[in-house]
């Protein structure tokens, strides 16, 4: 990706614990609605405490840990796993 590393995709301090990519993450579920989606899968790496909590409060139900393949730009990042989470999209959610 450019030369982007992790740090420069990090979430600035002032950022943190304010639940800022859980509010962005909601976002999608209208959109996803306007698009035929009833569900998403999300991922985000094993070691990404800060993500996983998002993912959670999202209700999204942890499904399993899978390698990355071996040709996938995110190798190439040094991602080598990923944890998936599947989100079903509230029916209510605004469209």
């Amino acid at each position: 990706m450019d030369g982007l590393n992790r740090s420069d995709r990090a979430v600035k301090n002032h950022a943190r614990r304010g639940r800022v990519g859980l509010r962005a993450t909601r976002l999608l579920g209208p959109l996803a609605r306007r698009h035929g989606f009833a569900e998403l899968w999300l991922t985000t790496t094993p070691d990404n405490l800060a993500a996983r909590s998002t993912l959670e409060r999202l209700g999204a139900s942890y499904v399993d840990t899978v390698a990355v393949p071996a040709d996938s730009d995110m190798r190439k990042l040094g991602v080598h796993e990923v944890r998936r989470y599947r989100w079903t999209l509230p029916a209510d959610v605004m469209v």
